[in-house]
């Protein structure tokens, strides 16, 4: 919402943003969930940065919090300075983790219009339409991508 109002952040938010994520950064192997609290605090301060989002996403998927890794992907695609061959990749990912399977035909589907050639996503996506194993595919997708 706040990039849709063209909210701007001051630099005292921006500097909170970035004493949180260091200090997530020298938590993260010791403590993950500290790092965790303070990879949130940084998103709060600056939730358009798109390290920040990245960071905090990896962060769930480190802990197996999937459902939130893929609300905190959804979040990401929408900063405008990731390419969207990524966004849509982080999207696709996340969502199988998630087993929001439905939401992963549709971010294959557009990422498809993108980059047809993609034999990876292909088989994601045929594999999703025929419903062929589709508990697997966030295997095939590790070993793959």
């Amino acid at each position: 919402q706040l990039m849709e109002k063209g909210y701007a952040f001051s630099a005292v938010d921006q500097s909170r943003a970035i004493d949180y994520f260091n200090s997530a950064q020298e938590q993260q192997k010791e403590n993950s969930i500290l790092a965790l609290q303070n990879y949130r605090a940084a998103f709060f301060y600056y939730p358009i940065s798109s390290k920040i989002n990245y960071a905090l996403l990896e962060a769930y998927f480190k802990l197996e919090d999937f459902q939130s890794a893929y609300q905190q992907a959804i979040y990401l695609s929408k900063i405008e300075d990731v390419p969207a061959r990524k966004k849509l990749r982080i999207l696709i990912h996340t969502s199988l983790e998630a087993d929001e399977f439905d939401a992963t035909a549709m971010h294959c589907k557009e990422y498809l219009t993108l980059l047809k050639e993609d034999q990876l996503i292909q088989e994601i996506y045929s594999r999703l339409l025929s419903n062929d194993q589709v508990e697997e595919l966030k295997y095939l997708f590790r070993r793959r991508k």
